[in-house]
């Protein structure tokens, strides 16, 4: 593989909303590989379809993952989440099994069972249910604590807790509880959830030049639809990914497809 590893993650995919419909075809078309993450609980079967035969169409380029069961958060603070510690194990099994079956249901085998924490936070014991589950992977996101990262709360002490042990500020690819491969994202085009406001051009340039020299560096954009306000917003995002792409000699690959490599 020639050039940097990149990959789009789309979060909280549950229907056939008309901006999840243009990013992850777009995107597709452009020859970007996706993670789609899919809300169990909330997935409507015209989704189902569609996605089935987006893979059909893009098999090298889509994967289908879990996104968690019912993308609910029973914490508060910098540790909120679906599958945070605090919550029962009993309850972490059960909700982690009961999405597993939905995603079987709808898909069969063409989903590759890949576990997207909701709001990317995720504790030690849920890991393990997942390796019992033999899932392939899991994607959540690592953002290093610098200047430009300052609005995620995601710094070494929360990977500490999460995963038992801080991480090396440059690395998104890793063993969770020395067993599970984890890809995650490093840049997320989300600059206020609660504001609804998007990162700018030059902020994601910003990102992107402080990242690809890092050796082994993989280059993940997280997504979330619900942010963008009109196509145009939608249309602009996908043409600064190929200007990126080709300016920074990206290597387009899923994360099945490294999860696999790096195992």
């Amino acid at each position: 593989m020639s050039g940097i590893p990149f990959f789009l993650r789309f979060d909280d995919i549950t229907d056939l909303d008309a901006r999840i419909v243009r990013f992850v075809e777009g995107s597709l078309a452009n020859g970007f590989p996706v993670l789609a993450a899919v809300i169990p609980e909330q997935l409507h079967p015209d989704a189902t379809e569609w996605l089935i035969k987006l893979r059909g169409k893009y098999p090298q380029l889509l994967d289908i993952a879990q996104h968690g069961y019912r993308h609910k958060d029973h914490f508060s603070g910098a540790a909120h989440g679906e599958f945070c510690q605090g919550r029962a194990d009993k309850l972490i099994a059960q909700d982690i099994l009961a999405g597993a079956v939905i995603m079987d249901d709808a898909f069969g085998d063409e989903w590759q069972r890949i576990f997207v924490p909701p709001f990317n936070h995720i504790c030690r014991y849920a890991i393990q249910v997942l390796i019992r589950m033999r899932f392939l992977g899991v994607s959540t996101i690592y953002s290093p604590p610098d200047t430009f990262r300052k609005r995620f709360s995601m710094c070494r002490d929360m990977i500490a807790y999460q995963f038992g042990s801080a991480l090396p500020a440059w690395k998104n690819m890793w063993r969770v509880e020395g067993r599970l491969p984890c890809v995650s994202p490093v840049i997320d085009v989300g600059a206020d959830y609660a504001g609804s406001r998007l990162a700018s051009t030059n902020a994601l340039d910003e990102m992107v030049s402080g990242l690809i020299s890092a050796e082994g560096q993989v280059l993940g954009i997280m997504i979330h639809h619900w942010l963008y306000r009109d196509m145009t917003e939608i249309d602009d995002l996908l043409a600064w990914g190929k200007r990126v792409r080709d300016r920074c000699e990206l290597s387009p690959v899923s994360v099945s497809q490294l999860i696999r490599d790096f195992s």
